[in-house]
């Protein structure tokens, strides 16, 4: 924004000196021992354009501020990287976090007709179950789904 155009009007006391106050582009006047000072005015011209300035810079922060709450997360939603990696902790965050139960009929007990109770394997309940953690990979590329899947994308609607 531009400097505005300013005119002083000299002092109260001055006009005690007979000539009445005067007026000046610049502020003449030295600092008064009595604590008056000049009177500052902007002429309308110098107004209308520094009101006209202001307006513009108003625009502009208003549609900054549109493009900040497009930006904003809606409703529902987090931010959230759209890649796992090591760099920014997912790895060490999830890495040993998802595990796989699977069952499987007992290799000693199946041909039995009722599961022997001291079987090692089963414990006498004739199926036991192996728990198998889920590779970093096959995290990774769930989440890459999910991301393909459900990002929002700009300008969507939620």
């Amino acid at each position: 924004m531009s400097e505005p155009k300013i005119i002083y009007l000299g002092p109260a006391c001055e006009a005690e000196t007979g000539d009445g106050r005067t007026w000046a582009e610049d502020n003449p006047w030295p600092d008064c021992e009595c604590g008056h000072r000049p009177v500052q005015y902007v002429l309308g011209e110098t107004f209308d354009r520094m009101k006209a300035e202001r307006d513009a810079l108003q625009l502009r922060l208003n549609a900054a501020d549109q493009r900040i709450d497009e930006l904003t997360v809606p409703a529902g939603y987090c931010m959230m990287p759209t890649r796992l990696t090591a760099e920014n902790g997912a790895k060490a965050l999830l890495l040993g976090e998802f595990k796989l139960e699977v069952t499987h009929d007992c290799p000693e007990c199946v041909d039995l007709d009722e599961p022997s109770e001291g079987c090692e394997i089963c414990d006498g309940e004739g199926e036991y179950g192996q728990r198998h953690m889920i590779p970093w990979d096959k995290i990774k590329f769930i989440y890459s789904e999910a991301v393909k899947g459900l990002a929002k994308k700009p300008n969507s609607p939620q």
